[in-house]
């Protein structure tokens, strides 16, 4: 793949230049609190709500569900009124099927482990990882927070930049007394990403993985997304909002980006 091929797979803006927008993914439960594979039943709920359907889609499990705002945020104050509004969303989405979402970080073993059938590339992973992979990768939860880069150059600046921190963002965001990193290492071996020393060198870094140099193909902590984000994929979940403000907050500080 020819360089300027690689970089036409990222959609940088400069526009949202130090925005940040936040992935949550999280479990479908009944009222006595189990576990139910109803991913499908939701996601197609939202497609007759108008205006709801981009904002939701499904993970690898059938139990889970990912929320995705539309617009990136550059304050507190917009982060926080964009994470009542999903909130209220998918409670009320949830409520009509009898379901409740939550905040489980690490789900049981013993957990149903139907995929998310309205995704073709889900139930193909269902079938072809091993058990125990497949197991621990259903049992993940957690927060993903996209930081808005001008290019790809800032980008690789910011994961380098927030590469030494890693763990310490890991422990900050951990309400499971690390069995989410535990789990997350069954699936991803290896979860720190290398420090890279130019746009050549993540192209490189890519294709090594998988041949393509796709920007999805790497499952670490820290990665530079085809949305022209870094996503950092290290923080659990939790339902209270100025905690994940909090941890943006700490990013930013390290970043030495202002938040308003």
């Amino acid at each position: 793949m020819k360089p300027n091929e690689f970089l036409q797979q990222f959609n940088f803006q400069p526009r949202f230049h130090r925005h940040v927008s936040v992935e949550r993914e999280r479990f479908l439960v009944d009222h006595e609190g189990r576990l139910q594979p109803d991913a499908h039943r939701f996601l197609a709920k939202t497609q007759q709500l108008n205006g709801t359907a981009d904002r939701w889609c499904g993970e690898l499990s059938g139990c889970q569900i990912e929320d995705r705002p539309l617009w990136p945020w550059q304050s507190r104050h917009q982060i926080a009124s964009s994470l009542l509004q999903v909130d209220l969303e998918g409670h009320m989405i949830a409520k009509t099927l009898n379901r409740q979402l939550t905040s489980i970080e690490a789900a049981p073993r013993d957990m149903p482990l139907d995929p998310c059938w309205s995704d073709a590339h889900y139930i193909a992973l269902s079938r072809n990882l091993p058990p125990d992979i497949y197991l621990a990768a259903c049992r993940v939860a957690g927060t993903h927070l996209h930081l808005g880069c001008r290019h790809a150059h800032e980008a690789i600046d910011v994961c380098n930049a927030l590469l030494p921190h890693i763990d310490q963002l890991c422990k900050l965001g951990d309400h499971t007394h690390g069995l989410r990193r535990r789990l997350f290492n069954q699936v991803v071996p290896d979860l720190y990403p290398p420090h890279f020393d130019s746009v050549e060198h993540l192209q490189h870094w890519l294709s090594k993985s998988d041949g393509s140099a796709d920007p999805s193909s790497s499952q670490r902590f820290t990665r530079v997304s085809k949305h022209g984000t870094v996503e950092l994929r290290m923080f659990g979940i939790t339902p209270n909002h100025e905690e994940i403000i909090s941890w943006i907050e700490v990013v930013f500080d390290l970043l030495g980006w202002p938040l308003p």
